[in-house]
This record gives structure tokens, C-alpha cells and sequence, in this order.
């Protein structure tokens, strides 16, 4: 059993034979005739077997790999991109015969019914998980209802592929599979001038996509010669595809574990990112380092956004984590603690130094803050060598209740802990 139709041709040495082949298809078809001696043939054989077991196998990687992941992060793009490619997967083992030799032999009518339901479903599954890992509802609500669209469109193509004769559905699908694919190409072109890291391996994803189809178009039209490149590039795109986009999803995870650390407001890192930065630094210190905190307090805050307005006073965050940032040594973490306050961790410096920065910090707010508006900060600094502290929570503590003497003392001032 082959996958492909294998005719025994007899011609005696010396002679000539006409032969007719006739073939008829509901839908486009595309033949490719080549004639084997019995050695080549099973050369031929062997060779597709290693170059399909690479590819299949490369794709069943890929799904058990994902699969595992998502099993860790929980993230829903990676159920998605598994249904894509299974789907995609059993598509084109449908495409090159394997399934029909391997999975349905006996049932023909199906196999050409099963190469619709998976096109169907890759169509599904490929727009669901473009619209959850670009989180397309949120940056472009209206190309997320035209894509959910698309997405029933492509179920009622499957459920009519039950009812209605292949003639009849493969070139609605046809049409459907080119609206769908440039529309996944305008939402990760979007996400990526909005900035989205992640969506730059997913347009080099599809852009490797889309390059092997055209070069099999090409092929299919007689402009590109039949040969082994021509006619599997396609599938060379699909397995480029499928691994840059386990990419782009492990570039997602990442983005994600840094907007959760990032304060969406200042654009710093926020108290999650504190708490760890300043337990590793303060893990160090412990083994014959040295390591500062620096508390800081916008001064009268609460009173400001009464007078002021609170979207004035968004930007005064903004602008008061701009300074601190700009104001510190690199190497240094700046974060914003939660309301008005932001915590700095200041690695390799002991009290003096630390004291020195606040200052510097101090002075820097006051002299840059408008004058219809000004603006003053309080900070407390406590370092490692300041007292006996056994773990970095009490090194806050210290810190915070320097800050506090700070804003008890008239405000606008840098106060270190003195046990």
C-alpha cells in the first residue's frame, strides 16, 4: 500500500506503448507523473519516508513541547496554538495521502471530506490563537468582531462540508483561507507598531508561511519547475511557521513575566519586582557585601490631587520615576512601591553613598518640579551596615521608619535609620 497511485508499465526492450491516464477531480487537481525503475522506486520510497517522519516528527515535537509549557504557565494562547497545530498537522497528512493510506484507506469520499473539516478547523484554531496572543479585543476591537466572524464563517464551511458537495464548498473555503490569512497578517502587522515584542516573531512566522505558499503557487501555475524545493515548500513554511511560533510564544511568556513586575502607570518595576530584587541583593550583602534602601514619599500627595486633580497627579508619578531613574547610578533598581511611594534598592553601597544619592534625588524633584505646582519628596535610608538586621522585611522597616521621621521633621528632607 502507497499513498500515491502506482501503475505497473510493461514495455518490452525495443519498443514503444502509449498509455492514457485520465483524471477527474470536484476540485483544482495537480499531477505530477514521473516514471520509477523498480530500484529507484524503492529509493524514492525510502527517501520520502525519512523526509516525512522528519517533518511529522518535528511537528509532534513541537505539540508535546508546547504542551508541557502550558502545563506550567496555564496560558490560554498555548491551547490554541496546540489545536492549530494539530489540526494543521493532520491537514497536510491528509494533503500528502498519508492518512488516506494509513488512517482511511477504504473510505475515499471522506478523505476528500476531511481535507475541508481540517482546513475548516485550522482556520478556527489559527484566528483564535492569533486574537489571544495579540489580545486583539483590546488594541482593535473592531478587527476582533470581524475575525470572530471569520471564525463562524469557517465552522458553517465545516458543518456544510457534511451536507454539501465538494465541488460546491472548496472554493468559499478557498476564499475564506486568503481573508483569513491577511487578516492575521494586518493584526500582527498592528501589534507590531503598537510595540509588541512577541509580534515579531509572529509576523516572521507567517511571512515563512506564506513564502512557501507562494513558491508552491508559483510551482502550481508552471512558472517555478516541479521538483522536490518547489513542491514541498509549503509544508518547509508550515514547520517554520509552527517553530517560530513556539517562538513568539515563548517570547509572550516573557513579556508577560515583565509586565508583571512593571507598574502600569510609571513604566518602572513595581512591588513585585522589589521584593524580589532586594531579597537576592540582600541574600549577597549577607555573604560579606553591602546593600542600601532609600524609602521615598511624595510629599502633601494626598492634598495635591485634591487641588490639582488626580490625572495631574498620574503625571507627577510619571515624572518623579522619571527622576529617580535618571538619578541613579546603573545598577541601581528603582521601583514604585505602591501609592506615592517608591523603594530603591542600591546594591554594593553602604550608608554615606546611600545618603549621598538621596540628597542628590531630594534635589533633583525640587528643582525640576513646576512652579505653579511644586513638588518635594521625603526619603528614609537604612543600609545593611546601619544595625543587625536578619532578613531584607527588617531592612525596610528600618528605612520606613527613617522615612517616617523625615515627614515628621518638616518633610523635604533625607533622614538615615540610627538604631
Amino acid at each position: 500500500v502507497h499513498r500515491d497511485f502506482l501503475f505497473d508499465l510493461e514495455v518490452p526492450a525495443g519498443e514503444q506503448r502509449t498509455f492514457y491516464l485520465r483524471a477527474a477531480s470536484a476540485g483544482p487537481v495537480d499531477l505530477n507523473l514521473a516514471i520509477y525503475g523498480p530500484h529507484a522506486l524503492v529509493a524514492s520510497v525510502s527517501g520520502e519516508q525519512l523526509a516525512y517522519g522528519a517533518y511529522y516528527g518535528g511537528f509532534i515535537v513541537l505539540v508535546l513541547y508546547n504542551f508541557f509549557i502550558f502545563l506550567i504557565v496555564r496560558d490560554r494562547a498555548f491551547v490554541f496554538y496546540l489545536l492549530y497545530a494539530a489540526s494543521y498537522g493532520l491537514y497536510f497528512a491528509i494533503h500528502n495521502g498519508l492518512a488516506f493510506q494509513f488512517l482511511w484507506p477504504d473510505s475515499p469520499a471522506w478523505g476528500n471530506q476531511s481535507l475541508l473539516v481540517m482546513l475548516s478547523l485550522s482556520l478556527v484554531f489559527g484566528m483564535q490563537f492569533t486574537r489571544a496572543f495579540l489580545d486583539t479585543a483590546a488594541f482593535a476591537p473592531r478587527l476582533d468582531a470581524f475575525a470572530r466572524i471569520t471564525q463562524w464563517l469557517a465552522v458553517l464551511g465545516l458543518l456544510a462540508s457534511f451536507i454539501a458537495p465538494y465541488a460546491l464548498i472548496i472554493l468559499p473555503v478557498a476564499i475564506l483561507t486568503v481573508i483569513v490569512t491577511t487578516l492575521i497578517i494586518v493584526l500582527g502587522s498592528i501589534g507590531l507598531i503598537k510595540g509588541y515584542r512577541p509580534a515579531r516573531f509572529f509576523m516572521i512566522a507567517w511571512g515563512m508561511l506564506l513564502t512557501g505558499v507562494m513558491i508552491y503557487m508559483l510551482k502550481v501555475f508552471g512558472v517555478l519547475p516541479h521538483n522536490t524545493f518547489t513542491q514541498n515548500a509549503f509544508q518547509a513554511g508550515s514547520l517554520l511557521e509552527m517553530v517560530l511560533l513556539s517562538l513568539a510564544l515563548a517570547s509572550r511568556v516573557r513579556e508577560l513575566q515583565r509586565q508583571s513586575r512593571t507598574d502600569t502607570l510609571t513604566r518602572i518595576p513595581n512591588r513585585r519586582a522589589f521584593d524580589e530584587v532586594a531579597a537576592i541583593e540582600f541574600e549577597r550583602s549577607r555573604r560579606g557585601g553591602v546593600m542600601a534602601l532609600l524609602v521615598i514619599d511624595i510629599d502633601h500627595f494626598k492634598r495635591f490631587n485634591d487641588e490639582y486633580g488626580h490625572a495631574r497627579g498620574d503625571e507627577v508619578l510619571k515624572q518623579v520615576a522619571e527622576k529617580l531613574v535618571n538619578g541613579v547610578r546603573q545598577g541601581d533598581h528603582v521601583c514604585r512601591f505602591g501609592g506615592e511611594e517608591f523603594a530603591l534598592v542600591l546594591p554594593a553601597s553602604n550608608g554615606e553613598e546611600a545618603e549621598r544619592v538621596a540628597g542628590s534625588l531630594r534635589k533633583l524633584v525640587q528643582e525640576t518640579s513646576s512652579a505653579d505646582a511644586p513638588i518635594t519628596i521625603s526619603v528614609g535610608v537604612a543600609s545593611t551596615r546601619d544595625g543587625s538586621f536578619v532578613s531584607v522585611d527588617d531592612l525596610f522597616r528600618a528605612a520606613d521608619s527613617a522615612l517616617y521621621r523625615a515627614k515628621h521633621e518638616g518633610r523635604n528632607r533625607v533622614v538615615r535609620y540610627a538604631p
